[in-house]
């Protein structure tokens, strides 16, 4: 998936403000430590703050975790030689890509079929030349599953690596895709961990 499809960059931080002169004035010794331990427990919250927070998001009637606030948007593709509607939820936290998709389809058979051919898109749009399958734990609801690594190049020529999981429940199915330079546990174990239908 182009990382460009979603504008989940963050908001430039405020720049640095002026030191007021009532800080630089003349004060009571236990004043100015009073200061500087405030100032210090200020920097330590924030080295403490994790680059991944964290929280549930739903695309239609799948729940699942995303480590940023996420664009969503719907738009219509070819998959298995039919045009389906394709729902996104994704964003970028910590130098990765995190995306949950959902498509619909008539029945079961179809939605292997469209699974099938979404595999195939997803490596080739990836140029992926490392792919191996892997294991992870599949949710109950799921009547057929498709979870593999990759390695390949992003839409800018960079190296990237990517977690990729199929999930199909009757005539829908959902993929779950994890975009890095270099992929860790703690990007993609808790986004795959709780996929919950109702």
């Amino acid at each position: 998936m182009d990382s460009r499809q979603f504008s989940a960059f963050p908001a430039a931080a405020p720049g640095p403000q002026p030191v007021r002169k009532t800080l630089l004035s003349p004060a009571p010794r236990a004043r100015r430590l009073g200061v500087l331990a405030l100032a210090a427990s200020v920097i330590l919250m924030a080295a403490c703050t994790p680059a991944l927070n964290w929280r549930q998001v739903q695309v239609q009637e799948l729940r699942a975790q995303l480590p940023c606030k996420p664009d969503q948007a719907t738009r219509t593709v070819s998959l298995a030689g039919e045009a389906v509607s394709l729902e996104m939820a994704g964003c970028q936290a910590d130098g990765a890509l995190f995306a949950v998709s959902r498509v619909e389809t008539n029945n079961a058979a179809a939605a292997g079929r469209v699974m099938a051919a979404w595999k195939i898109q997803a490596l080739a749009a990836l140029k992926a030349t490392d792919v191996k399958p892997t294991s992870i734990r599949i949710p109950p609801w799921a009547s057929a599953h498709a979870t593999l690594q990759a390695s390949g190049k992003n839409p800018d020529g960079k190296p990237t690596q990517a977690q990729l999981t199929w999930l199909v429940r009757e005539g829908r199915v959902y993929h779950l895709a994890v975009y890095a330079e270099q992929l860790n546990d703690t990007m993609t174990h808790p986004f795959l961990e709780d996929l919950q239908i109702p």
